[in-house]
């Protein structure tokens, strides 16, 4: 199916949806309620900030142009998208070669849906498909094939180009006053946490202490209860045995009886 849409078109300026700033606060917030949701003092530690900051920072786009590669393929296009050529019908399907771009890329896929905050009008044609951004192009059959094929790569890979620049460098402008917030926000825990302790300690009331944790492996028990569960059904089995035993006996004894009984009448 050949590419229509659009790439770097939600959220634009002119339009009255969530952008990419609106989507940045939210993963801000997340963070943040993440650090305000912590209870324990003995998490509240350098390497464990520093460690919520490098999660939290949001990969720039890094479109790798230097690796495109390219598929051809046979589709049929409908005559209402040829460029104005007279020999052509309107609702009728034509066989025409179609090579699909592909261009590899590495960070925050999300990234590829949002307008950067200073987009144009014109938006770049494609669609995600793992990590690759992927693009059509119509090789129409005519003479200067050639040209327009340039044109519409040329074109195309531009706008790509611009919008994720633009977009990459609104992020890393994200980033870098993120983590100085995310460090405020960790030392004001670890401030509330400490006064909290001060204030529990004042009470006089110990902390109930973590359950302890037995040696050994509570893995290795479990052959004991199955050889005991084992050695329970053999005992029950002999007993069941003995009944069965019982009972032949008894049967044979009034088998016994009866023949007697028939012998002598």
């Amino acid at each position: 199916m050949f590419i229509r849409s659009n790439l770097f078109n939600k959220g634009h300026p002119l339009k009255a949806e969530r952008g990419l700033s609106d989507a940045l606060d939210a993963h801000k917030r997340t963070v943040i309620n993440k650090i305000k949701g912590i209870t324990d003092p003995n998490q509240m530690t350098e390497p464990a900030c520093e460690q919520i900051i490098k999660e939290a920072l949001v990969a720039p786009l890094v479109l790798h142009f230097d690796r495109m590669t390219r598929q051809t393929r046979t589709e049929e296009i409908d005559g209402s998208s040829f460029p104005g050529d007279f020999f052509i019908e309107r609702g009728r399907r034509y066989p025409k070669t179609v090579v699909r771009i592909l261009v590899p890329f590495s960070g925050e896929r999300d990234l590829l849906q949002y307008s950067p905050s200073t987009a144009g009008l014109t938006f770049p044609r494609g669609e995600v498909s793992g990590n690759t951004i992927q693009f059509d192009i119509l090789m129409w059959g005519y003479p200067d094939d050639a040209n327009r094929v340039k044109q519409e790569l040329d074109s195309n890979r531009n706008l790509l180009e611009t919008c994720a620049t633009r977009v990459s460098e609104q992020v890393k402008q994200f980033n870098a006053a993120l983590a100085p917030q995310i460090r405020a926000e960790f030392a004001a825990k670890v401030a509330e946490l400490t006064q909290q302790q001060g204030i529990l300690n004042s009470l006089g009331i110990p902390e109930e202490p973590e359950a302890p944790v037995l040696p050994g492996n509570p893995v290795a028990s479990k052959p004991k209860r199955n050889k005991a569960r084992s050695d329970q059904i053999i005992v029950n089995i002999e007993k069941i045995e003995q009944m069965i035993v019982q009972t032949l006996n008894q049967t044979n004894n009034n088998q016994g009886n009866v023949n007697t009984a028939i012998q002598g009448s």
